[in-house]
């Protein structure tokens, strides 16, 4: 299931990177994900967004239930407490989208720093257990190195 984009291969499901080439530069789509461990009142994943990248948005998908004394979380950058996402319940299936967020800067940012990604059990509560994706979209800009003629 693979299609053409200005002659460029992808992977419509997107799995791996999307590159679109120009004449002297390229667009680069990606995502990057990571299942922490859930433990504590907050889980922080350090610089989960890097620097020079524009965001699209984080997500979270719950693979299997979450314990512990909570009943709900937030999903922050650390400033903005639940920027992509408030109340967001334990039970595995549940998944984010654009719709959960709550700050007009959630999605289509560009950061010249890395930024966060902050797990916050809600009320004085805690993570004990379970398991849980976290997705990031990302999009870059470099140098369009060609290699021959159909690179």
């Amino acid at each position: 299931m693979r299609s053409s984009l200005r002659s460029q291969q992808y992977d419509p499901r997107g799995q791996g990177t999307l590159d679109v080439p120009g004449n002297a530069s390229k667009l680069r789509t990606r995502e990057v994900s990571i299942i922490p461990v859930l433990t504590g009142a907050v889980v922080t994943m350090t610089g989960l967004i890097p620097a020079t990248v524009w965001c699209w948005g984080v997500v979270v998908e719950i693979l299997e239930d979450i314990t512990g004394t909570l009943t709900t979380f937030d999903i922050g950058d650390g400033v903005d407490v639940d920027r992509w996402g408030a109340a967001i319940v334990l039970v595995a299936g549940t998944r984010t989208n654009s719709d959960s967020y709550t700050a007009a800067t959630s999605m289509g940012f560009f950061t010249t720093t890395a930024v966060d990604v902050v797990l916050d059990a809600d009320g004085a509560n805690t993570f004990s257990d379970g398991t849980i994706r976290v997705g990031v979209m990302l999009s870059d800009i470099t140098s369009n190195v060609r290699r021959g003629a159909f690179s």
